[in-house]
């Protein structure tokens, strides 16, 4: 029971500390529990060692048609920071957008570049489901962003991942399956061994 209530506190206090860093995370209607960490790990390292703020803006929104992605993210601008770059990934109306404070902030990356770099996971023929693909777009987006950044500055990341598509959703997919062996160990197999062991000692 001790042990239960410790694993318990341990997977609430890595939730809780997640939760605390999403606040780049403005909008999370696609970033999965899986994706959230190595986003927000990117962003962190961005932020301590480039002075840029990165946020994603993730929404199953509709939008209008034409609707200006700049006075959309208006709508946030008291829970960010400058110098920043927003990320702007609202699928059901087909709009990815980059949105920098100032010229100078846009001039550190190629905007075509990292949309291209998000879009390419998604379009991808392959057999994941469309949300993890757009989880996957997601993180490979930001962290073309990031490194894009730091290569103008001159700064080496190391929370980045290559910019390739195959090898971005092996990493996810690795990622989503150590989360899943771990969530059926806690709920079937660790109850089933205990239940064994106490029959076998009684």
């Amino acid at each position: 029971m001790q042990i239960k209530s410790i694993v318990w506190a341990f997977a609430l206090l890595a939730l809780f500390s997640h939760r605390l860093n999403a606040n780049n995370i403005l909008k999370d209607d696609f970033v999965s529990i899986q994706a959230r960490p190595i986003v927000q790990d990117i962003i962190v390292e961005a932020k301590q060692k480039l002075g840029i703020h990165i946020y994603v803006v993730s929404s199953n929104e509709k939008l209008e048609q034409n609707a200006n992605l700049f006075e959309y993210v208006k709508a946030y601008e008291s829970n960010i920071s400058k110098p920043y770059v927003v990320l702007v990934f609202v699928p059901r109306s087909m709009r990815v957008g980059l949105i920098p404070s100032s010229t100078d902030v846009a001039s550190l990356y190629s905007a075509s570049d990292v949309k291209a770099a998000l879009i390419d996971v998604i379009a991808s023929v392959d057999k994941n489901k469309l949300d993890d693909k757009y989880n996957i777009g997601i993180v490979q987006g930001v962290s073309e962003l990031a490194e894009q950044i730091a290569k103008s500055k001159g700064v080496v990341l190391t929370k980045v991942i290559p910019n390739d598509t195959k090898e971005v959703i092996n990493i996810f997919r690795y990622i989503v399956y150590i989360g899943t062996a771990f969530v059926i160990w806690i709920f079937m197999f660790r109850p089933l061994l205990r239940r064994f062991n106490n029959e076998n000692n009684s």
